[in-house]
């Protein structure tokens, strides 16, 4: 059986808008939403910063792996909004990549740095420079979500302009059981 790419994936750094994007999709669709990073919070009950501090990255990012796998395995085509983060694992690549239309919405340092530093729900900001993590973290990142199907840049692009290009590749019919 060929699995198809039902799901609209949203893959980019922290502050490139990927929740307000989500939940806008998911609302001119009439899809399902699934940020990965709330149903963690939810599963543990814990902010994302409280996690980090009791249990580490590493144990967050298995459970980041965890909801990834449970958003992509449902069965109609649903809108999921991924933490910055996820695409460094191969595996969530893989669920992601073969299961959905993964944009990127991309921006620069500076923009995300604009959005972000006020932010103290950010744990991997909590540095000395922020701007200078962020550039680190766009670095390291970058080749991965530059894999993505569809990459929109999004400097001067409000939510409904950033949904609408989305949407201009995403199949308006999903076939007779949607």
């Amino acid at each position: 059986m060929e699995i198809t790419k039902l799901h609209i994936v949203l893959i980019g750094l922290m502050g490139s808008g990927k929740s307000s994007v989500g939940r806008q999709l998911a609302t001119l669709t009439d899809l399902s939403y699934f940020d990965t990073d709330w149903m963690v919070e939810a599963q543990m009950r814990k902010p994302i910063t409280e996690i980090f501090r009791q249990f580490g990255e590493a144990r967050f990012r298995e459970l980041e792996h965890e909801m990834i796998c449970k958003a992509v395995s449902e069965t109609k085509p649903a809108v999921i909004a991924t933490g910055g983060g996820a695409v460094m694992n191969s595996a969530n690549r893989e669920q992601l990549w073969q299961r959905g239309l993964v944009v990127y919405l991309q921006a620069d340092v500076e923009l995300l740095f604009e959005r972000t530093a006020r932010d103290q729900h950010r744990p991997l900001l909590h540095t000395a420079d922020p701007q200078a993590r962020i550039a680190e973290l766009l670095q390291a990142r970058a080749p991965f979500y530059e894999q993505a199907d569809l990459v929109v840049p999004i400097r001067h692009k409000n939510t409904a302009q950033i949904c609408e290009e989305i949407l201009r590749h995403w199949p308006a019919e999903r076939g007779p059981d949607y």
